[in-house]
């Protein structure tokens, strides 16, 4: 196995968890929940802790009126996978 197979293999390895984790703790509404309340605390402005606790708050709000179930992992890794994907833009 090649260099390339073995850190792809590690990537997935790593990807899979998340992957499932962010399922159990309700998927595409937990993702899309997290991108609006990414893209509000970006408006809002401040610092980056401040845009994470307010992204945090609304994520959680949001999640709570859907009876979502509130995995703090979860939600943290949303919230990190949101941000990465608006700085990609």
């Amino acid at each position: 196995m090649n260099l390339l197979q073995r850190l792809f293999n590690k990537f997935i390895g790593y990807l899979l968890p998340a992957a499932k984790l962010l399922a159990r703790a309700g998927g595409e509404v937990l993702i899309s929940a997290a991108k609006e309340a990414v893209l509000a605390a970006e408006r809002q402005g401040g610092s980056g802790k401040d845009k994470y606790n307010a992204a945090r708050k609304a994520l959680v709000i949001n999640l709570q009126a859907q009876s979502i179930p509130l995995i703090d992992n979860a939600i943290n890794l949303a919230i990190e996978s949101a941000v990465a994907a608006l700085n990609d833009k």
